[in-house]
């Protein structure tokens, strides 16, 4: 089959060419748009369940449960690789749980200089308690 009808029929049916580069790297003879409606949503579930099992068999789970589109993206990047695109998914994750913890200590700071400030009692102590200096 000639590439340019391979990326015609692929993106007919919805894939893109991120997508045939996978399938091109794993189906060998096969169709290669056959190949990814056989193949591409498993490829999918499985980054999604190893990388929710990484966050499962941690002490924290700071992964969470991996969302379908974090996968194919994953899996885009690199071209089908599933423990590189489950490596990537987990860093990801724990990236974004981190800059979270990160804003929510900022914004409790902010709070807590705001209250200070202004002299009031910070939220959830009692008014009139000596406050100390950010």
């Amino acid at each position: 089959m000639q590439i340019p009808f391979v990326f015609k029929e692929a993106e007919q049916n919805g894939l893109t060419a991120e997508d045939v580069q996978v399938a091109l790297n794993h189906c060998g003879d096969a169709n290669t748009v056959a190949w990814l409606k056989e193949n591409w949503d498993n490829m999918m579930e499985t980054v999604m369940t190893l990388a929710s099992n990484v966050g499962h068999e941690a002490e924290e789970n700071t992964i969470g449960t991996l969302s379908k589109p974090e996968a194919k993206e994953a899996l885009r990047k690199h071209k089908g690789n599933i423990w590189a695109a489950v490596t990537e998914c987990v860093e990801q994750r724990q990236m974004k749980v981190s800059v979270r913890f990160i804003n929510i200590a900022s914004i409790n700071s902010i709070h807590w200089c705001f209250d200070s400030m202004t002299n009031c009692a910070p939220r959830g102590t009692s008014p009139g308690r000596t406050l100390s200096p950010c």
